[in-house]
């Protein structure tokens, strides 16, 4: 993807394609050591997101960690909203309202959430909902057909599995799936699924209007 978007403008706010591939696994690598299994994943791009603060990574972050809704979690954790296993974040609850923390997280993250802004984190935000159980390789993102439904796949699996199921099977609703649907997390995802589909196929003119109305990019 990454590869294709500099393709078209080499000055767009991207990092270079074996990069954004080096990214892709390390946005993944809190699995090694998250205990996400046990919590249901309430909380798994969050520990990579405040891991990578502590040694001092600002890039993995700020455009690799929060992506899909998971800032969206962290506020529903800083507020304290009742999910599976809550009381589990209790003590992060805490340090983010002694820290005031949450209210720098939010501003740091205020311009990405109305979509003027991390174009890494943007892509790889859909990057990973083009990841489907079906072989990758046969995904053609020069394609609009095969990336609209590639992309179509994944998003009703997630919100499927993380909403919609345990609803249909009276099962309380992981922090991931209010995230989505309620906080509206789910809503951002299809924005940012269209910048990206706009750099990629759309026309000189809807590219301008994106700039104009997204100049961070």
């Amino acid at each position: 993807m990454c590869n294709l978007l500099l393709e078209k403008d080499a000055f767009l706010d991207l990092p270079e394609p074996d990069e954004a591939r080096a990214r892709g696994l390390i946005h993944d690598l809190d699995s090694t050591y998250s205990d996400y299994k046990k919590t249901g994943q309430q909380s798994k791009q969050i520990d990579l997101y405040f891991h990578a603060r502590h040694l001092g990574l600002p890039v993995i972050s700020h455009e690799v960690a929060m992506h899909c809704a998971y800032l969206e979690v962290l506020e529903i954790i800083s507020s304290r909203e009742p999910f599976p296993n809550s009381g589990a974040y209790s003590s992060m609850a805490d340090f983010l309202e002694k820290k005031q923390l949450m209210l720098k997280i939010i501003k740091e993250f205020a311009d990405y959430k109305k979509g003027k802004d991390n174009l890494p984190l943007i892509a790889l935000s859909v990057a990973d909902y083009l990841s489907t159980d079906k072989a990758y390789n046969k995904i053609d993102l020069r394609d609009k057909n095969s990336f609209d439904e590639f992309f179509k796949e994944r998003a009703e699996d997630i919100v499927s599995r993380y909403y919609y199921k345990p609803l249909q099977e009276q099962r309380p609703v992981s922090a991931l799936g209010t995230a989505l649907i309620v906080k509206k997390g789910y809503d951002r995802m299809l924005k940012n699924k269209e910048i990206i589909s706009t750099l990629l196929y759309g026309t000189e003119d809807a590219i301008a209007q994106l700039e104009q109305k997204a100049p961070k990019l």
